[in-house]
């Protein structure tokens, strides 16, 4: 199983880990484009993509520009996952915690690190 992730935000953190070979990759990148691009070449290849989890935003109150700035981010990678046919879980911040020691130890910048964090904690989850 291939499970990536999307950390959305000014900066943009993206990982994938595949189950089986447990082979883990991460970046980040500001150009919410050039990630998006990435996932479809990562759902191009080989077994292609089984979850796309996406950190969903949850802001109250008056939001500053990058608050705004990730709302929208959030909504571009959910319905670009979705219009691509990626199976997409939303997922709060609060749900990456779970695979955060595990992620660290790979010593990717921080966004690439909450991104992975994300698909260790779904691992966790899933008991995958």
């Amino acid at each position: 199983m291939i499970i990536a992730a999307v950390d959305p935000g000014r900066t943009i953190g993206l990982a994938r880990v595949d189950t089986l070979t447990r082979e883990a990759v991460a970046a980040q990148w500001t150009d919410p484009l050039h990630v998006f691009a990435v996932l479809l070449q990562w759902k191009a290849l080989g077994p292609g993509l089984d979850v796309l989890i996406v950190e969903d935003y949850v802001g109250g109150g008056v939001q500053s520009s990058d608050g705004l700035y990730t709302t929208k981010l959030v909504g571009f990678f959910e319905y670009a996952g979705r219009r691509a046919n990626l199976p997409v879980l939303m997922r709060v911040q609060q749900k990456r915690f779970a695979g955060l020691s595990k992620a660290k130890e790979h010593h990717y910048p921080v966004h690439a690190t909450d991104a992975l964090a994300h698909c260790y904690a779904h691992i966790r989850r899933e008991r995958l």
